[in-house]
């Protein structure tokens, strides 16, 4: 059994040592981030000891703050837990980039076997399978280079591969104010690793998805979330991204990920996804 501590054990255990009254940014967001990892199922499958190290450099980074207030020993374990964090969702992106390299070989070799059954021609091509190989695994590579540029360029996103494709999510709050569509002056410095791998990659489409909690009618929530999307879509446009690439469509609060009865919950469920095919 894993002797890390949870999270919610560690709360516990600082509530009775003493708390603070004003618990620094940095720890909160920190805690989030935690608990986000500790629920993405690819990386609790691919990367549990890189996860558990995650967990056990933030739950150091509490006791440093509640028990002793030591804001530069917290402020040092919280920056090895964000680190920690990257390269657990890089250990798990490689990984699956390892098992969509074999199921393309898989499907290289089964498409040989078929050729060869068909008909001369057919058999023709079928004894240049390395060719058919080689286009996956050029392809894979391809996903990899956008999968490792994303991973570790921009800190503040989460991704996932889907069968969509890889799925960028951001909360509203690193690109919008609270209740508005107009993009942060830092947007485009954000994104800036995103637009660069569209441009490196001419064949690849991008799906933009704005989300928002239940605060508000549903009607203003439909509003907001599709203001926001083609808010981001419109500056991948400005950055040189052909328009007809990118779809951007308001999706309101139908779709939550997280319960809409608490803060930390509506704040998860404040998001805009982008979804980046390669065709």
């Amino acid at each position: 059994m894993n002797k890390v501590l949870s999270l919610a054990t560690t709360t516990a255990l600082l509530t009775v040592i003493g708390c603070t009254p004003r618990e620094p940014t940095a720890l909160s967001r920190a805690r989030l981030d935690v608990q986000r990892a500790q629920q993405n199922p690819l990386l609790v499958e691919r990367s549990p000891t890189v996860l558990a190290e995650v967990t056990a450099a933030y739950n150091r980074a509490e006791v440093a703050w509640r028990a002793h207030h030591d804001q530069d020993e917290a402020d040092h374990l919280l920056y090895l837990t964000q680190q920690t964090l990257r390269i657990a969702s890089q250990e798990s992106l490689r990984k699956g980039a390892q098992v969509a390299t074999q199921q393309g070989r898989a499907e290289a070799r089964a498409a040989a076997i078929d050729l060869r059954a068909e008909n001369s021609q057919a058999r023709a091509r079928a004894d240049d399978s390395q060719f058919i190989a080689d286009y996956y695994q050029q392809e894979n590579e391809k996903h990899r280079e956008l999968v490792t540029l994303l991973g570790s360029e921009i800190q503040t996103l989460e991704s996932r591969e889907t069968e969509r494709g890889l799925e960028l999510t951001l909360g509203d709050e690193v690109l919008f104010e609270t209740g508005e569509s107009k993009l942060k002056a830092g947007s485009v410095r954000r994104l800036s690793p995103l637009t660069d791998c569209l441009r490196n990659s001419p064949k690849s489409t991008v799906k933009i998805e704005g989300h928002t909690d239940s605060q508000g009618t549903s009607a203003r929530n439909l509003d907001l979330s599709q203001s926001r999307a083609s808010a981001v879509r419109e500056l991948l446009v400005t950055q040189g991204i052909d328009p007809q690439r990118i779809v951007a469509s308001g999706l309101g609060e139908e779709f939550p990920v997280a319960t809409n009865g608490s803060a930390a919950g509506r704040l998860q469920n404040r998001r805009v996804q982008l979804i980046v095919a390669l065709s």
